[in-house]
């Protein structure tokens, strides 16, 4: 595959995951109001995690397959975020604080972004001077890391934050 096909490529999956991530920008949150945010969060989660092992493993070889990873993986980012930030109003105790509260996970976005680049500057390229691909391999093993730390999270969380926001005094 020459430069060009890979830039080109490279575009066409990440228009694909933008359009999987509007695919499921309305529907999520009917999807939490009848799940709830952590069951959301966990199946959600479990489709980035899938996604992302297939876009790795078997997306290379298979152009189609990398095509509906990408359209998965936009549909559980979008979910993720659906949920996550009604999971985090519901967690807000104080609503005189809840745009500084807010505004804080908003920016923990960002130290999220941070962090994978951490992880992947550290991974990447050792790896790969040892094997082949090896850099990606453990990039998706510290993906998958991260997928199950968040889940581990969720299920430490209380129930009683299923409830619905207006039921919380």
């Amino acid at each position: 595959m020459e430069a060009r096909d890979i830039a080109r490529t490279a575009g066409e999956l990440f228009a694909i995951a933008v359009a999987g991530g509007l695919l499921l920008a309305f529907p999520s949150r009917h999807l939490t109001e009848k799940l709830g945010e952590i069951r959301t969060l966990l199946v959600a989660g479990a489709v980035l995690a899938a996604s992302a092992a297939l876009f790795v493993l078997v997306g290379g070889r298979l152009l189609w397959i990398a095509r509906a990873s990408m359209i998965l993986y936009g549909a559980g980012f979008t979910t993720v975020v659906s949920a996550g930030l009604s999971l985090t109003v519901k967690l807000i105790d104080r609503p005189e604080f809840a745009g500084r509260i807010m505004a804080i996970v908003i920016a923990s976005t960002f130290a999220s972004q941070f962090l994978a680049s951490v992880i992947g500057v550290a991974l990447l390229d050792p790896l790969n001077r040892l094997a082949a691909n090896a850099g990606y391999y453990g990039l998706l093993v510290a993906t998958e890391v991260c997928f199950a730390l968040g889940a581990l999270f969720l299920l430490r969380l209380s129930s009683n934050w299923e409830r619905p926001v207006s039921t919380r005094r």
